[in-house]
């Protein structure tokens, strides 16, 4: 990832000036600094929530900056928020498996008639959500309404929603 200049401002207001960085392929680094110094509005401009004043962003050399935030999963860009953001009627299971949504390629007529294609789909999203409730610790809870679940517990299930369509 290449972050090239970004600035963000809001009227009057200068959120980012001039940030600049790169991220090498496997890499995991970190973002830190004080409360208000722009560390959730440049992963907003990231993840295509703000589009940025000026500069630019890419991913693995694709120009992400104003791509519409629903493309960014089909790159490789996924993300959780600060606050936990859950179906919270919903099960651990249910909750993960609406992250698989936007990896599916049948349309709306297909899921209507409940296609073969569309089968195969829910099949692997399953499979999938299987396979990160176990990496993730969750298997004693995957039935469970989320919204009884410690807060712990309840950002793995986010970080499995968004790992779910193999960003």
């Amino acid at each position: 990832m290449s972050v090239d200049g970004v600035e963000m401002r809001f009227g009057g207001i200068v959120a980012l000036a001039g940030v600049s960085f790169d991220v090498g392929r496997r890499q995991i680094c970190g973002l830190i600094g004080p409360n208000g110094s722009g560390k959730t509005t440049l992963f907003n401009c990231i993840s295509g929530i703000y589009r940025a004043t000026k500069g630019g962003i890419a991913f693995n050399g694709t120009p992400v900056t104003g791509l519409p935030r629903h493309r960014m999963i089909g790159l490789g860009i996924g993300r959780t928020f600060q606050n936990v953001a859950l179906f919270r009627s919903m099960t651990v299971r249910q909750n993960m498996l609406v992250g698989a949504h936007t990896s599916g390629r049948s349309g709306f007529i297909a899921n209507a008639l409940r296609l073969p294609a569309v089968r195969a789909e829910e099949h692997a999203a399953n499979a999938r959500a299987d396979e990160l409730i176990e990496l993730l610790g969750l298997s004693h809870v995957a039935e469970d309404i989320v919204a009884g679940l410690p807060f712990g517990w309840q950002k793995r299930v986010e970080l499995g929603r968004a790992l779910i369509a193999r960003p």
